[in-house]
Parts: structure tokens; C-alpha cells; sequence
């Protein structure tokens, strides 16, 4: 397959900023399905990132936001169990939805 030169550089510093490498992600993988990559390693977030000025997480980091939020989606604020669709108390407070 045959990238342009503008998708190659936008791509490729993705890759880079990201540590694709360190995950597995072989480089022609990630070019083939950028946005399956980025969302298999739980990274989507990351051309939003560079585009604002922001690293993406790093590897560990991201292990550990995944840990949080599979957490945050199975207990409440009381530690019981979340209903599908519950917001946190503090999201429905700054909202006006006490």
C-alpha cells in the first residue's frame, strides 16, 4: 500500500509520540488502520493530545487510566454497584444535576 508523504509525517509522529514500538504495534500495522491501533492499545486520545500541545500517555500510564476507569465503571461513589449510564456525583453536581 502507498502512503502520501503528508500521511506518512502526520502518522509517523503520532506513532513515535505515542510508543507504538514499545506496545507491539509494528509500524506498516498502524499505517494500514491508524485509528484500530491507537483505539486497541487504549490510546485514541493521542492525535488530540500532539495537536493541543500534549504528550500522549506513556505505556504505563495508560495501563493504569484503563485499570481507573474499568474501576470507575463498576462501583459509585458509595462503592456499590454503577447502573449503566449513572453519572459521579461530582460530574452531576458541576453540571446542575444534583
Amino acid at each position: 500500500m502507498m502512503f502520501s508523504d503528508e500521511y506518512l509525517e502526520y502518522w509517523g509522529t503520532v506513532y513515535v509520540a505515542a510508543r507504538l514500538l514499545e506496545l507491539g504495534i509494528p509500524f506498516q500495522e498502524f499505517l494500514e488502520d491508524p485509528w484500530a491501533s491507537l483505539k486497541a492499545v487504549g490510546l485514541r486520545s493521542a492525535p488530540l493530545c500532539l495537536a493541543c500541545g500534549y504528550r500522549p500517555l506513556l505505556p504505563r500510564q495508560v495501563t493504569v487510566a484503563q485499570a481507573l476507569w474499568r474501576r470507575w465503571e463498576m462501583k459509585t461513589d458509595d462503592g456499590g454497584p454503577r447502573i449503566p449510564g449513572q453519572r459521579p456525583a461530582m460530574v452531576a453536581e458541576e453540571e446542575g444535576n444534583p
